[in-house]
């Protein structure tokens, strides 16, 4: 017997949200300001780099939902997973 997974479409959509070309560039600059930092070290780097991803990415979603009915309406973004209805 097999547990069905989660489909690669839905998987995909979930992502998108999250805009992850945009997340990593605010990561990329964040890693960059830390670098310029006094003291660090590799757990405070690791812990803000997700810290920031979660952040980034949860705001990203939050804008996706408010903006939602907008989006549908415009060509260049109808086609994202909530004015699509895929979420």
């Amino acid at each position: 017997m097999t547990v069905p997974a989660l489909p690669r479409a839905r998987a995909a959509d979930f992502i998108a949200l999250g805009k992850p070309r945009i997340v990593a560039l605010i990561v990329l600059t964040m890693v960059a300001g830390f670098m310029l930092a006094p003291a660090g070290g590799a757990v405070p780097l690791l812990l803000a780099v997700i810290g920031t991803t979660l952040v980034a990415a949860g705001t990203n979603a939050l804008n996706q939902l408010y903006e939602r009915d907008v989006d549908a309406l415009m060509r260049r973004t109808q086609r994202r997973p909530l004015p699509a209805r895929r979420l």
